[in-house]
């Protein structure tokens, strides 16, 4: 059973280490109020169960410090764990680490520097999960000051995520959560996130080493800006997730976002520019649903280029989130380099004046195999704009509509 720190029977020892606890101790101190033990209910007149033994842990950990199986499982009593200072904290293979409601495990706290390495095995994977049936918690949350060397392997977080108001502005936190992370600071690998509010994995403007992951019984999976879409180099399993979102915000340096088994809603205007000319690769499968009255910018102020890389079998799909609430469309700007091809795509559901519109300032553009439906104007095409078209369906009311330079002129 799980330790209660509510109601009758609650045991000395656990009162002294929550009063340590809440008195701001660090891990250390705790641990040194020892492992407790509370017998496990049984049926009346059976034989009563072994006491289970739980290790408490909490506050800031800000020296080396291993949590090890043999103590485990060890419950957060309030206030989170903290690991900053330069310190690690290292988790041994089939640690289980319990936490309540408000709370959560900050890796690089506020910034500081902090490194944790949780090492599970395929057979002794660390666990991460509530310790109230009530209610969930936070989740695991990589901050900015994460430290090279940080691993989250062979694990799972369960039934976590909320609104952090300890943060300002309010951040929402999904089962896991990563915000800032520097290049090379962080691997995860093989790791199950089940059970999650605001998102499996939430991440912001982050660099990360990210292998196998599984989202299980989630109202999201992915959680992404822009800048950490391209982290996510692989399709992830799900269950019981029907999405995946992703934030408004511009690509400013080369990225590849590859196709996932469910499609992501996109929540904002996304743009391709910046100082280094980026380009933009939407990989074969992949699936974009933007809300009412969002697009895909490309060179706007900035140079940028888009490449749709779709197949016959397996198309690029951009389309709106909702058939009557139409999206804006793809547009290719000013500074869209020359090089934007967009192959074997599917564009549905977009208003204005072009599902597709080409600036004639762009470079040359190239559009092929590719099929247009169910939008106010398939491809606009600006005055002299430098376009070559090969082997689309244009199925719109308007389709293919090439702009005369005396209307654009008189515009």
């Amino acid at each position: 059973m799980l330790l209660s720190l509510a109601g009758p029977g609650r045991e000395t020892a656990a009162l002294d280490w929550i009063r340590l606890a809440r008195a701001g101790a660090t891990v250390a101190a705790l641990l040194s109020a020892g492992c407790i033990s509370k017998p496990k209910p049984s049926e009346e007149g059976a034989a009563q169960k072994p006491p289970e033994r739980v290790c408490p842990v909490a506050g800031r950990v800000d020296h080396d410090l291993t949590l090890t199986k043999a103590c485990s499982p060890y419950l957060q009593p309030g206030g989170g764990i903290d690991i900053i200072n330069g310190a690690t904290l290292t988790l041994e293979a089939g640690v289980e680490l319990r936490f309540f409601g408000q709370d959560w495990l900050e890796v690089g706290a506020g910034g500081e520097p902090g490194r944790m390495i949780a090492k599970g095995t395929p057979d002794e994977p660390i666990v991460f999960t509530f310790g109230d049936a009530e209610t969930k918690w936070r989740g695991v949350w990589f901050h900015s000051g994460t430290l090279e060397g940080s691993v989250l392997s062979h694990a799972v977080v369960r039934r976590a995520g909320g609104d952090n108001q300890h943060s300002q502005p309010h951040l929402l936190m999904g089962c896991l959560t990563l915000t800032g992370v520097k290049p090379g600071a962080l691997s995860i690998d093989a790791v199950s996130v089940e059970n999650c509010v605001n998102g499996g994995l939430r991440m912001s403007n982050s660099r990360v080493r990210l292998g196998a992951l599984s989202i299980v019984d989630s109202a999201q999976g992915f959680v992404l800006d822009p800048a950490s879409l391209g982290e996510v180099t692989q399709g992830a399993q799900y269950r019981g997730v029907d999405h995946n979102v992703l934030l408004g915000g511009v690509v400013s340096s080369d990225a590849r976002w590859v196709p996932q088994a469910v499609p992501y809603l996109v929540d904002g205007d996304l743009s391709v520019e910046g100082p280094s000319a980026p380009s933009l690769t939407l990989v074969a499968g992949l699936d974009l649903r933007f809300a009412k009255s969002h697009g895909l910018r490309v060179g706007e102020t900035q140079p940028g280029a888009l490449r749709v890389e779709g197949t016959a079998q397996a198309p690029v799909k951009l389309s709106a989130q909702q058939a009557d609430e139409p999206w804006d469309g793809v547009r290719l700007l000013d500074q869209a380099r020359a090089g934007t091809r967009l192959s074997h795509v599917e564009v549905t559901g977009s208003a204005g004046e072009g599902a597709v519109r080409v600036s004639p300032k762009a470079g040359q553009i190239e559009i092929a195999n590719s099929r247009f439906s169910g939008n106010a104007t398939d491809v606009l095409v600006g005055c002299r704009a430098r376009l070559v078209s090969e082997k689309n369906q244009y199925a719109s009311q308007r389709g293919l509509v090439r702009e005369s330079c005396s209307a654009a002129k008189k515009r």
